[in-house]
C-alpha cells in the first residue's frame, strides 16, 4: 500500500516539475524580452511596422480616405504620448503609430507619382526625348521616352514617361536625343495572374504612363527641348552608362559581355533568356543584380587596396589616418558605383548600409549591426514606399538581416584566436577551412532566409543553390569583382581590355556552374504557388527569431512551423482566363493541363509555374486534344462534348455555345448562350483582369465554376485606372465568397448563329 502511494506521488510529481520548469523558462524568456527592449532592440521593429503599414496600403482592395488615415495617425500619436510613462505600452503604441504612418506615406507617394495614362490601346504619332535605352541584343531596344507630343492628344494629358520597344535601328538611340514614330500605346498591364507581379503599379511609381511598341522605323528629331540642370545630369549619367555597356560588349561578346555590363553598370537587357533562366534555377541570379555582394566587394577592394598602398609609405603610416582615408575613398567609390549602376532598390539599400558602415569607421564606431540594416530600411521605405512589395528588395533585406543576426551568433567562433602552430601550411589549412565554413554558412543562411519569398514570387526554389553559390563565390569574390574594379581604373587609360578579359574568364566559369546546377535540378525547381498565409507566417516567425535574442526568439518558431505546414495547401485552381479572354489554362477531365487559345508565352509560363508545372508554353503535350481555326479553339472532352472553347470571332458562338461545357471569349456572348452553357466573356471579365476558377459539376451534370481570384479588385486603385469598375459573374458560376455579384452593361453586337 505504502509503495503504491509512493509511486502515485512520484508519478504526480513529474507533471508538477514539468509545469514548474516551463513556468520558469517562460519567466526567463519574458525577462530576456524585457532586456532586449532595454538594450534598444525595439528600434529594429520600426522599419517592420512602417513597412507593414505601406504593404497594407498597397494590398487594400480600395483607396483609403486620407482624412481617415490622418485621424487614425493623430489619435495613435496622442495615445503614444499619454502612454509614454509606461514604457512597454508606449513602445507598442509607437509601433502602431508607425503602421498608420506607413499607410499615410504610401498614400502620399502614390499621389506624388501620379501621371496621366490612356484608357485603352490606340495608334498615335509619338515624339519625345530619350531618357534611357535597354539594348535587348537582337530583340530590339526598350526605350523610355519623355513625350513632347502625342497625336491625337490624350484627354488626360501627356504621360510623364512612355516605354516603347523599337526595332530597325542601326544602334541604340543616345539619351537626350529626340525620336518620332508611329506607335501602338496603351496603359501598363496589370497582373497576369491573381496575386501576381503588378507591372502597372511598378510603372506608376516610375512615372511610366503608357507602354507599347513602334510601328516601323523611328525617325530622329532635329530639335529637342532644352532640359533643366537635374535632367541634363541624369541624361549625362545614362549616356555614360550606355557607352560603357557598349564598350564592354564590344570586348566581350555574347552573354559574357552582357553579364559584365550588368555587373558594372546594371544593364541586364542583353543577357540571353536561356542564361538568365539557368542562373535563376541554380540560385545564382542574385549575382546579376547589383546589390550587397557587389557593393561590399567594391568597397572592400577600394578600402583594402588603398590602405595597403598607404601602409607601404612610412610617412603616411606615421602621420596620416590611413584607415580613415581608405574608408573615405571607399565611400566615394561606392557612391560613384551607385550612380552608374542604375540605382535599383537593392543597390540603394546596399549603398546606405555601406555608407553607414564606412561612416562608423570614420567616427570610430561599431561598423555593422542590425541597427545599420534598420536605418537603411527606414530610409528606403520613407523615400520609396513601393519597394515594400518589390521581390528584389524583400529578398535583399531578408538575406542581410539573416546574415547579420546569424553572424552575431557565430561571432565567438569566427573571432577565435589564430592557431598557435608556427607551421605556415597548418595555418593556411586552418584559414581555408574557416573560409569554406563561412562560405557554406553564408550561402545556407541567405538561402533559407530568401527561400519563402522566392517561392511566393517565382513559384520555385533552388535546391542546388547552396552548392552552386559555394562553387561560384570564389570566382565572384576573387576574380570577377576585383577585375571589375580594375576595369574602372584602367578604362580612362584605354587599358580596360586586359582586366575585362580576366573578368570574362570568371564569368564564363560562373555561367558553366549555373548551367550544370540547372541541368541537375529536378523540374527546374518549380514547386507551385504556396498559400499566402503560410508565407506570411514563416516570414513573421523568421523576423521574430532574427530580431530578438536569447530565449525570446524561440516564440517565433511555432509561427515558422505552422506556416511551413500550411504553405503547400494553397495556390491551386482548375481554370485561369486571360484578361483579354483570348487564352486559358484548364485542367483536363482525365487530369493534366491544357493551354487553349492564344495566351502570351510569358503569361502562360506564369500560369504553369503557379500550378507547379515545369513545362514551357511551347510544350506540345499542353496542346494535345486542342483544335484551332481562325474563329475559335476547342479542347475535346469526354463523351464528344468539348470541355472548353475559346472564341475569337462572333460567328463561332453559334457552334461553341452548344458544344462546349465552358465558353471563354473577350467578346460579349449572345444572351441565349448563357442558357446553354457556362460563359466567361467580356461582360464577365470586364476590368477584372485575369480570373481563376475551380471547376465542379452540379447534380444535372452541368459545369459549376467558382471564382477563386481576380487580378484587379472591383474598386480600382490609381495605378490600375483609378475608377470603380463592375463586372458580372459567369452565367452558371458562383463566387467562392459571400460578396454580392456585380453587373456590367454590355452592348451586344449582332451575332450569327452558324459558321
Amino acid at each position: 500500500m505504502a509503495g503504491a502511494a509512493g509511486e502515485r506521488r512520484r508519478g504526480g510529481a513529474w507533471p508538477r516539475r514539468a509545469a514548474g520548469a516551463a513556468s520558469a523558462w517562460l519567466r526567463a524568456a519574458v525577462a530576456d524580452f524585457a532586456r532586449d527592449l532595454d538594450e534598444g532592440r525595439g528600434f529594429l521593429w520600426t522599419p517592420v511596422a512602417l513597412g507593414l503599414g505601406e504593404a497594407l496600403y498597397f494590398v487594400l482592395p480600395f483607396e483609403p480616405d486620407g482624412r481617415i488615415v490622418a485621424g487614425l495617425a493623430f489619435a495613435t500619436a496622442v495615445a503614444a504620448v499619454v502612454a509614454a510613462a509606461r514604457r512597454r505600452l508606449g513602445t507598442a503604441l509607437v509601433l502602431a503609430l508607425l503602421v498608420v504612418a506607413g499607410v499615410a506615406v504610401a498614400d502620399a507617394a502614390t499621389w506624388l507619382a501620379a501621371t496621366p495614362r490612356p484608357e485603352r490601346q490606340r495608334t498615335v504619332k509619338l515624339e519625345g526625348v530619350v531618357e534611357s535605352v535597354e539594348d535587348r541584343e537582337g530583340r530590339g531596344f526598350r526605350v523610355i521616352l519623355r513625350p513632347t507630343r502625342i497625336d491625337p492628344a490624350p484627354r488626360a494629358g501627356l504621360p510623364r514617361r512612355v516605354r516603347v520597344t523599337v526595332r530597325g535601328l542601326d544602334g541604340p538611340p543616345r539619351p537626350g536625343s529626340g525620336l518620332s514614330m508611329s506607335a501602338r500605346l496603351g496603359p501598363p498591364p496589370g497582373p497576369l495572374i491573381p496575386g501576381g507581379y503588378d507591372f502597372a503599379r511598378v510603372a506608376w511609381f516610375q512615372g511610366v504612363g503608357a507602354v507599347g511598341f513602334a510601328l516601323g522605323r523611328p525617325v530622329p528629331l532635329a530639335a529637342v527641348p532644352e532640359p533643366d540642370m537635374a535632367t541634363a545630369a541624369a541624361l549625362a549619367v545614362e549616356d555614360f552608362r550606355q557607352r560603357v555597356s557598349r564598350r564592354i560588349r564590344e570586348i566581350l561578346p555574347g552573354d559574357t559581355g552582357a553579364i559584365a555590363a550588368a555587373l558594372i553598370v546594371g544593364d541586364r537587357g542583353a543577357i540571353d533568356p536561356e542564361t538568365d533562366h539557368a542562373m535563376r534555377i541554380s540560385g545564382l541570379s542574385h549575382v546579376l543584380s547589383i546589390s550587397g555582394l557587389h557593393m561590399a566587394l567594391v568597397a572592400a577592394c577600394l578600402f583594402a587596396g588603398l590602405r595597403a598602398l598607404l601602409a607601404a609609405i612610412p610617412r603616411a603610416v606615421l602621420h596620416w589616418p590611413v584607415k580613415k582615408i581608405a574608408a573615405a575613398a571607399a565611400l566615394a567609390g561606392t557612391t560613384g558605383y551607385l550612380v552608374v549602376s542604375g540605382m535599383g532598390v537593392p543597390t540603394q539599400r546596399s549603398a546606405i548600409m555601406i555608407g553607414v558602415t564606412l561612416a562608423a569607421v570614420l567616427l570610430d564606431r561599431q561598423a555593422m549591426s542590425l541597427r545599420t540594416v534598420a536605418v537603411a530600411a527606414l530610409a528606403i521605405l520613407l523615400l520609396q514606399p513601393e519597394a515594400v512589395l518589390d521581390p528584389g528588395a524583400q529578398m535583399s533585406f531578408a538575406s542581410v538581416v539573416a546574415l547579420v543576426a546569424g553572424f552575431e551568433v557565430l561571432r565567438p567562433w569566427i573571432g577565435r584566436d589564430e592557431m598557435p602552430d608556427v607551421n605556415r601550411a597548418v595555418r593556411a589549412f586552418d584559414t581555408a577551412v574557416k573560409w569554406i565554413g563561412l562560405s557554406l554558412a553564408t550561402s545556407l543562411i541567405a538561402g533559407i532566409a530568401t527561400a519563402p519569398i522566392a517561392l511566393h514570387h517565382f513559384n520555385r526554389v533552388a535546391p542546388l543553390g547552396l552548392f552552386a553559390n559555394l562553387a561560384a563565390t570564389p570566382l565572384v569574390s576573387f576574380v570577377i569583382m576585383p577585375a571589375a574594379v580594375a576595369t574602372a581604373f584602367a578604362a580612362p587609360l584605354g587599358l580596360e581590355r586586359w582586366p575585362l578579359q580576366v573578368m570574362g574568364a570568371g564569368i564564363d566559369g560562373m555561367t558553366a556552374i549555373a548551367e550544370v546546377a540547372a541541368a541537375w535540378t529536378p523540374s527546374g525547381g518549380v514547386i507551385g504557388r504556396p498559400l499566402l498565409a503560410g508565407t506570411l507566417l514563416v516570414v513573421a516567425g523568421g523576423l521574430w527569431m532574427l530580431l530578438w535574442r536569447r530565449r525570446a526568439r524561440l516564440f517565433g518558431l511555432p509561427l515558422v512551423l505552422i506556416g511551413a505546414a500550411i504553405g503547400p495547401l494553397g495556390g491551386g485552381f482548375d481554370l485561369v482566363v486571360a484578361a483579354d479572354g483570348r487564352g486559358a489554362l484548364v485542367t483536363r477531365a482525365e487530369g493534366g493541363l491544357a493551354l487553349v487559345g492564344k495566351p502570351g508565352d510569358f503569361e502562360a509560363s506564369l500560369w504553369l509555374a503557379a500550378l507547379g508545372d515545369p513545362r514551357r508554353p511551347d510544350d506540345t503535350s499542353l496542346a494535345a486534344g486542342v483544335a484551332c481555326d481562325p474563329d475559335a479553339c476547342i479542347l475535346a472532352g469526354p463523351g464528344g462534348r468539348a470541355r472548353l472553347a475559346v472564341v475569337f470571332r462572333p460567328i463561332a458562338f453559334g457552334d461553341e455555345c452548344l458544344a462546349a461545357d465552358v465558353v471563354v471569349s473577350g467578346l460579349p456572348a449572345p444572351p441565349w448562350c448563357a442558357a446553354t452553357t457556362t460563359v466567361v466573356d467580356a461582360g464577365v471579365l470586364g476590368d477584372a483582369g485575369a480570373v481563376t476558377y475551380s471547376i465542379g459539376r452540379r447534380g444535372d451534370g452541368t459545369v459549376d465554376l467558382v471564382e477563386e481570384g481576380r487580378a484587379l479588385p472591383p474598386s480600382r486603385r490609381p495605378w490600375s485606372g483609378g475608377r470603380v469598375c463592375q463586372a458580372t459573374r459567369p452565367a452558371g458560376a458562383r463566387r467562392s465568397d459571400t460578396s454580392r455579384s456585380r453587373s456590367v452593361q454590355t452592348r451586344l453586337r449582332p451575332v450569327r448563329l452558324a459558321r
